[in-house]
């Protein structure tokens, strides 16, 4: 791999200025006013955040409820190169970080970024569901996390880390309502049961009318919110042991985003000649959260499981054991086309059982040397039929001549259905050297062997014909022949040096490889020679850091210059309407990341983040054509984040004022880069008044969220067969307010 050290140099100079900016802005630090100290769990034990040399963005659970975040994808308004979008609804989000994007949204697919909760890996991209209730703090990881968090982490991993019973009494209860009809109330209760055992119970509720208005009389408006989850968790001490169990429930009843469906024939016509995007009503064009849909969308989400954490101290060792199983179901009844005509549905479903069994023991020395080292299991199996529906509301006629019938040899629609195991087998070791003083070695390997198999594909096509009759073709059989599997097996790692310095700070350089396994294309529909598999793909960085405070620790910088190279990125190529195929190709990527807190005084709290992002396509042909120079699709070159929180004391009152902000730059969903199926550069921004009067037992908040009334896309492909690009634009802007009641 050959890197270009023009390029360290260059994205370099931005993580250097801003250290040096905010040291001569003259802030004035006042003897015992320092940050607080952010312990993290990034090499799997605790340790502060300015220690660890990886680059981590930290959301608490402070920031969480100041920033009113309500799902998945406004960790993106917090942390810098980390970038979401999602097709479906913000519970289902497909995140990315540093480029590293998966293109594919069938829902066998694994993610390039890592999901993992309490250090349980959620394969299956909807097992995530409304994750954000009763949080410790988030973790994004960014870069290879090959050798602690393994396979799929080539982007880098998110860590949500849930809150610990403790062996106190009280908990909470919130609640708010906002335009749209939204309510949202969620809680906590905890309580001892015995001097070893305690006990908390955490949920969360909410529901709105739906955000994008439905112009069809027979139709309801879409997007609304309907989730409910809940969370058992029980910690037991005694002595050296300690074991946490945690029994969790949610499911999803929602409507599925509009469709934002823009025809790529003139006037902007689909391949009926109709503009999707004119009301058939009125004649007025609709914006962005208006349409005609003759589908209502309805999604169905459950998930159940449980996750069991052991720790067991030995002296100077810890052997931890993290066992969990989950299971869930995924129904997504998607109005593909966006208009009043029945072009194309898709009924997305998938059920998945999820087994994890990690076992590792930890050192715990004084002297200079401590380790990690742990096996690992990993078994996921999922069914997953798919009925594609194209013009279903046409009638074919029985001679199937394409000059009297447009959708002759078309079926009105398409059944697939295959069962897929993927089971994941790994050892892993991370250790730490002290060279001298100031300089301590780091090196981590890790093995993975991974198995797969897709079975039992079946394809069957229906011709709805004149006087209801119906013609059944199998396109596809249950033939093993069809079977497709694959067995591969990886070396993971990192190499590095950590230099302390004697002011405090922390300078680091480390090389890192990750590492995604083989994937299958489930999407064929009409033969089995498009059945196929990607090869695994791997990614090598080189990344070097800088953490600092100073100011009396009332400034905090943390930056990061990184350089990578992908090999054998999976991507999906779409061929034609009904066709595609998963290949892979070679990308690289180079940026920087800086991340800025400061204590300006004692009521006034800023932090701050800036991400800088280049990746191309490197000797990539698709369908004949050069994509080689091409921009990574989901990868804007810029994005800032700021967040203020003031604090006024009003006596014994007490006032927050709360604001976020973000920018992203424009970005491309397809490797052609294609103008109509890109966005545009655009700001958010959130807000919050929190008002605590007396001894902080109740609280009472106004918020408002997308403030800027973004409606740049989320999410956006080309649809071939309708001959139109669909995409998913963000909530409204919304304001609401919020009551909370601590016992």
């Amino acid at each position: 791999m050959k890197f270009n050290s023009n390029l360290i140099t260059k994205s370099s100079i931005p993580c250097l200025l801003i250290p040096a900016l905010l040291a001569v802005s003259n802030v004035n630090a006042q003897q015992g006013r320092e940050l607080e100290k952010i312990i993290v769990t990034a090499n799997k034990r605790e340790q502060g955040l300015q220690d660890v040399s990886v680059s981590v963005s930290v959301i608490d659970r402070k920031m969480v409820e100041n920033a009113q975040m309500d799902n998945g994808t406004d960790i993106a308004r917090l942390a810098p190169n980390v970038n979401v979008s999602y097709f479906g609804l913000p519970d289902q989000p497909k995140y990315s970080l540093r480029g590293a994007a998966t293109t594919d949204f069938a829902l066998n697919t694994s993610s390039a970024t890592g999901t993992i909760v309490d250090e349980v890996n959620l394969a299956a991209s909807y097992f995530g569901g409304p994750l954000l209730f009763d949080i410790e703090r988030i973790e994004a990881l960014r870069g290879p996390q090959g050798t602690l968090f393994g396979k799929n982490t080539t982007g880098g991993a998110l860590h949500f880390i849930t809150r610990k019973p403790s062996f106190n009494t009280g908990g909470y209860v919130k609640a708010s309502i906002g335009e749209y009809g939204y309510t949202h109330v969620d809680g906590v209760v905890e309580t001892p049961i015995s001097d070893k055992l305690a006990a908390r119970f955490a949920f969360s509720y909410s529901d709105s009318d739906g955000f994008w208005e439905n112009e069809n009389p027979d139709g309801s408006d879409l997007g609304n919110i309907d989730n409910q989850a809940a969370r058992l968790s029980l910690l037991y001490e005694d002595g050296d042991f300690d074991a946490i169990l945690r029994l969790i429930t949610s499911r999803s009843n929602p409507k599925a985003a509009g469709i934002i469906s823009t025809g790529s024939g003139p006037g902007n016509t689909n391949v009926i000649g109709v503009n999707p995007r004119v009301s058939p009503i009125t004649g007025n064009p609709y914006d962005a959260h208006q349409g005609f849909w003759d589908r209502s969308g309805d999604i169905k989400v459950k998930t159940d499981g449980a996750y069991l954490t052991m720790n067991y101290e030995m002296d100077e060792l810890t052997l931890t054991s993290v066992t969990s199983k989950i299971t869930g179901s995924f129904l997504n009844l998607v109005d593909a086309d966006g208009s009043l005509n029945n072009l194309l549905h898709i009924d997305f479903f998938a059920e998945s059982e999820e087994m994890q069994q990690d076992l590792r023991v930890t050192s715990n020395y004084d002297s200079g040397f401590n380790f990690i080292a742990g096996l690992y299991y990993f078994d996921e199996q999922s069914d997953i039929p798919t009925t594609t529906r194209l013009f279903e509301g046409f009638i074919r006629d029985p001679s199937f001549d394409p000059a009297v019938d447009p959708f002759a040899g078309v079926p009105s629609f398409v059944e697939t259905d295959f069962e897929q195991r993927l089971t994941t087998y790994a050892a892993y070791f991370n250790g730490s050297l002290d060279l001298s003083d100031a300089l301590t070695l780091n090196a981590g390997i890790r093995y993975t062997q991974d198995e797969g198999d897709l079975q039992n594909f079946t394809s069957t096509g229906t011709f709805l014909l004149p006087e209801g009759d119906s013609l059944i073709v199998p396109f596809i059989v249950n033939d093993a022949a069809n079977d497709l599997n694959y067995s591969d097996s990886a070396i993971t790692g990192k190499l590095g040096l950590d230099l302390k310095l004697e002011s405090g700070s922390l300078v680091y350089g480390h090389y890192s490889r990750g590492y995604r396994s083989s994937a299958f294309d489930g999407s064929a529909l009409f033969s089995a020679t498009s059945l196929s598999t990607a090869a695994p793909e791997t990614i090598d960085t080189v990344e070097l850091g800088y953490k600092t405070q100073f100011a009396e620790n009332s400034i905090q910088v943390n930056s990061a210059v990184f350089v990578s190279s992908y090999n054998d990125l999976q991507f999906l190529n779409v061929i034609s309407a009904t066709e595609s195929e998963l290949v892979n190709e070679d990308a690289q990527m180079y940026g920087f990341e800086v991340e800025a807190a400061m204590l300006v005084s004692d009521n006034l709290r800023l932090s701050m983040g800036l991400g800088y992002l280049q990746g191309e396509y490197k000797d990539a042909t698709l369908n004949g054509i050069d994509i080689s120079g091409n921009d990574l699709v989901e990868a804007p070159s810029i994005n800032f984040n700021l967040s203020i929180d003031y604090d006024i004391n009003m006596g014994s009152n007490l006032v927050t004022l709360h604001m976020d902000t973000n920018f992203v730059d424009d970005q491309f969903f397809d490797a052609f880069n294609s103008e109509d199926v890109a966005t545009d550069s655009f700001w958010n921004a959130n807000g919050k008044i929190i008002f605590t009067p007396g001894d902080g037992t109740y609280q009472f908040s106004i918020w408002g969220k997308n403030l800027s009334d973004n409606d740049e896309p989320v999410g956006s492909i080309r649809t071939g067969a309708v001959n139109s690009v669909f995409a998913v634009t963000p909530q409204p802007r919304r304001f609401g307010i919020e009551a909370r009641v601590n016992f």
